[in-house]
């Protein structure tokens, strides 16, 4: 295995997981302090 294969795959897992919590808390902030 290519450890900067890993590494970069890794990477771009964390960065898509950290978008999608982002966006699951940043949603409903923005709907309530909207309405």
């Amino acid at each position: 295995m290519n450890l900067r294969a890993v590494w970069a795959i890794y990477k771009m897992e964390m960065a898509r997981a950290f978008r999608t919590v982002l966006q699951s808390i940043v949603s409903p902030v923005i709907s309530t302090s909207l309405y």
